[in-house]
């Protein structure tokens, strides 16, 4: 065939979208070989030395492995985070970097607001109440009122906004903080903006919804998390490295931070002995917000295009450099 695709690692049931999107342009997948979660660096060189496009679900993407490239033309991300992909190499040696940028919006909303409305009404822990033996209202008072619980959205993108149109219909007040968002995208969304300290100190339920970056990493630590609300939970479904672990831990501890619904930590699997698992008012899940049957056969299919279109001189309507 007149073009090779290499899929770095792979995690999905099958590859027939792929395989008949990528046919049409004469263009062959090809597995790496290295199985999904393991990090291999010179057995990746040597599979994408010859590549002339990569398709990449969580393989770190050095500048080491973009310099072993003979002619790539794109690097595709499944997915919309970039974190583990050096774009600025990959920049410098004329190779486009892509990602689906409008995948699983509806998916991760949705469990946001699933792990919001679960603090707030405290589900979980009743449910684990239950299987206890206890029974009743007393164990977990406080309980507020939905349209009085203040939701606070750090971070307006597509998703951000999702939650906000959700959360606004179920009865919360929703404000946000986001400098890139324009006041009328906030307001059609229902977002009343407000300044970072605003919201951390207003908010009861605060949701990130940030990508992970240099500026990003670690910046939900001490500092901030003592500035919030008492009593406060925190949502996380973007990136387990936006957060400080050892000091939300501190502050669950303390009794500060009232609770944290994550579906993403700082090492993925978590550790079973992490005090997090030990903890009644946290809620934690295996980073499964992104998937929906229809979500993961959309990502498969408009990464797949987005290959085939680099690799016939079409536009890439999601690059990122």
């Amino acid at each position: 065939m007149r073009f090779k695709v290499v899929l770095t690692d792979g995690r999905m049931p099958h590859y027939d979208y792929e395989r008949e999107i990528l046919a049409g342009v004469d263009a062959e997948l090809v597995f790496s070989g290295i199985p999904f979660g393991k990090r291999d660096d010179e057995a990746l060189k040597r599979a994408v030395a010859d590549a002339d496009a990569l398709l990449v679900s969580q393989a770190q993407i050095t500048r080491e492995i973009i310099d072993s490239m003979d002619h790539c033309k794109i690097i595709v991300r499944y997915g919309i985070g970039t974190d583990t992909l050096d774009i600025p190499a990959a920049t410098k040696k004329g190779i486009l970097v892509a990602n689906v940028v409008d995948h699983c919006v509806s998916e991760v909303a949705d469990t946001a607001l699933t792990l919001i409305l679960c603090l707030a009404r405290k589900t979980v822990l009743s449910a684990r109440q239950v299987r206890q033996g206890m029974w009743g209202v007393d164990a977990l008072k406080p309980i507020h009122r939905i349209s009085s619980t203040v939701l606070g959205i750090l971070g307006c993108g597509r998703i951000g906004r999702d939650i906000a149109r959700k959360a606004s219909a179920v009865g919360f007040k929703v404000i946000g903080c986001d400098p890139y968002l324009p006041e009328e995208a906030a307001r059609q969304a229902g977002i009343h903006l407000v300044s970072w300290e605003e919201l951390l100190s207003t908010a009861d339920i605060v949701t990130l919804h940030m990508p992970l970056s240099e500026e990003t990493a670690g910046m939900i630590d001490r500092s901030v998390l003592g500035r919030m609300k008492p009593g406060a939970a925190i949502v996380n479904v973007s990136r387990g490295a936006l957060i400080c672990e050892p000091d939300l831990i501190e502050a669950l501890q303390s009794g500060h931070i009232g609770g944290a619904g994550l579906d993403v930590t700082f090492r993925e699997p978590i550790e079973p002995d992490n005090p997090l698992l030990a903890m009644d008012n946290v809620i934690v899940t295996a980073h499964t917000a992104w998937y929906s049957n229809e979500s993961n056969d959309e990502l498969q299919k408009k990464a797949a295009q987005t290959v085939a279109d680099a690799l016939t001189g079409k536009p890439v309507k999601t690059r990122l450099n």
